[in-house]
């Protein structure tokens, strides 16, 4: 079916863009699951915590996103700032979050397992925004779960396709899993949650990247797949030291 979804509604008069309306439903889940958690941990200064985890995160996520591409930016800078368009990369986020864990904390390990679960949950929600937008498709595809790709988000080279792999679905279902099974084994050592966070996460974008339609490219590479297995290396290691 060649159903082009709406990229907003009006309201009040105003364009309420899907996407940046899923992106506040995951912080807020996001924020009240990590809430409850931190509180049950006995945490304290869980608001002001939070406040520039998601502040800095957010900033991270975009800054990621526009230097990853950063040419067609510096050919549009007023695109910078336009979120509502798509381009918040998960990866700046996580950089942006541990950096401000690491400044506003002392139990950082604590933080991080307390953090991670929220961050997989708004990752599952804000994927959502995906479809609206159109941002994040896979390869063409006659399987009858593809979806349609208008013609104004094709890139030239599979301008001829219609349908193409709903990518953004599929890391929503791996996020899932994932969420579910750290929920299941959360009795680890501190900062394991994390830890298992990143290699599992990042096994998932591997398989992914090879089926994304022109991901990033760094030297010749692939950016996010040489920052994924970076990532499931320092996973590894960190876990290892976790456990020990």
């Amino acid at each position: 079916m060649d159903f082009t979804p709406p990229q907003y509604f009006t309201l009040l008069g105003l364009h309420v863009h899907f996407y940046s309306l899923s992106m506040g439903v995951a912080v807020a889940c996001g924020y009240l699951f990590t809430v409850k958690r931190a509180k049950n941990l006995g945490l304290e200064n869980i608001d002001d915590v939070l406040f520039w985890v998601i502040l800095c995160g957010f900033v991270g996520a975009r800054a990621y996103h526009v230097l990853s591409d950063f040419q067609y930016y510096l050919e549009n800078p007023a695109h910078m700032v336009a979120v509502w368009r798509g381009g918040l990369s998960i990866y700046g986020a996580v950089i942006g979050g541990v950096l401000t864990l690491l400044y506003k904390t002392r139990d950082w390990w604590k933080w991080a397992d307390v953090l991670t679960p929220g961050l997989l949950l708004g990752q599952i929600i804000g994927r959502v925004g995906n479809y609206f937008n159109q941002e994040l498709y896979g390869l063409p595809t006659n399987l009858p779960w593809g979806i349609y790709i208008s013609p104004e988000h094709r890139t030239e080279e599979y301008m001829a396709f219609t349908h193409y792999h709903p990518l953004f679905a599929y890391e929503m279902i791996a996020n899932t899993i994932i969420l579910c099974a750290l929920l299941v084994y959360g009795r680890q050592p501190k900062g394991s949650l994390f830890c298992l966070y990143l290699i599992l996460y990042n096994i998932c974008r591997v398989g992914l990247e090879f089926v994304r339609v022109q991901p990033p490219f760094l030297f010749g590479f692939r950016q996010n797949l040489l920052v994924s297995l970076v990532l499931i290396a320092c996973g590894i290691v960190l876990y290892a030291k976790r456990k020990k």
